[in-house]
């Protein structure tokens, strides 16, 4: 991998932009974590060798161990956010004003139209095998707003968002 490749999943309301997920690829693995008021609340690994790890407020604990990044197969969720609805939705997931710098990609999620709720889900999936996906779009995600495919990474990244009205 000749650089580490970023991605970053972003809220709006219109007049702000804020940072919700980011997501980047090195030649060591797959990290993400998550932002809010306080900052990035935490982040987890995937390491090329399999081993997956948490790390909140810097202590670092093992989750398990999956394939090798490069043997990877199928689709696994790596991570889901969500604002319930009698959460004040722009408020969960403030950080500092964004700052744009140069990504790779980026999803902008817009909450004005979301009235009751919405959930963002996480996950890695096998390059060229958009059919693994057919199982949760059938069973979990029957009214998904959006699905963004990062081609960009390997495995893909995906991000599926659902609003609730």
């Amino acid at each position: 991998m000749r650089r580490k490749k970023r991605l970053e999943v972003l809220v709006t309301d219109g007049g702000q932009i804020r940072r919700l997920i980011w997501i980047e690829r090195t030649s060591n693995g797959i990290y993400w974590g998550y932002c809010s008021e306080g900052g990035e609340i935490f982040r987890q690994t995937y390491h090329n060798d399999g081993n997956r790890f948490s790390i909140v407020a810097d202590k670092t604990r093992p989750i398990g161990t999956g394939p090798r990044l490069s043997q990877f197969k199928g689709v696994l969720q790596l991570a889901s956010t969500g604002w319930a609805p009698n959460i004040d939705l722009f408020k969960l997931p403030l950080t500092t004003s964004y700052q744009f710098k140069r990504l790779d990609s980026v999803v902008y999620i817009d909450i004005r139209p979301i009235r009751k709720g919405v959930n963002v889900d996480l996950f890695l999936l096998e390059p060229l095998r958009l059919e693994f996906l057919n199982p949760l779009l059938e069973k979990s995600y029957r009214n998904p707003q959006t699905i963004h495919i990062f081609t960009s990474i390997e495995p893909w990244v995906a991000v599926f968002m659902e609003k609730y009205d």
